[in-house]
């Protein structure tokens, strides 16, 4: 039976490994994932400057990541592809944001079926070395 239900990307990818990823840099207590205050604060100030012709693009304005726990399935994915890779340059460490760019090509490529048809290889193995 467990063969017989789709994986959705929604579930696995949005509301899975980006939520994951945002609580590890954002709400753990200890550890070396976690981002210092300043971080936090300079990652809100950039996603409310973004250019406003960026914004109209987005489905949602983004919102603080202090409302991270109310995020819905588009914010994570407007952070994963589009907003993200502006705003956490220079905020994380470069072995993080390496890794959040493996996920984050990957899964722009295969969200694209023009892309996935040409570069649906180059995607396997970004995920394969993000995992």
């Amino acid at each position: 039976m467990i063969n017989a239900f789709p994986i959705y990307y929604m579930h696995q990818v949005l509301l899975g490994v980006q939520r994951r990823l945002l609580n590890i840099w954002i709400n753990e207590k200890k550890g070396l994932g976690r981002l210092h205050t300043n971080s936090f604060n300079f990652i809100n100030d950039r996603l409310f400057k973004l250019p406003n012709q960026a914004r109209k693009e987005l489905a949602c304005k983004p919102r603080s990541l202090k409302h991270l726990p109310h995020f819905k399935a588009t914010e994570f994915r407007s952070f994963l592809l589009y907003t993200g890779k502006v705003v956490l340059k220079n905020m994380l460490s470069t072995d993080q944001y390496t890794h959040f760019l493996c996920l984050s090509i990957a899964i722009t490529i295969l969200s694209n079926t023009n892309m996935a048809k040409d570069y649906r290889q180059y995607a396997h193995e970004l995920l394969l070395y993000f995992a």
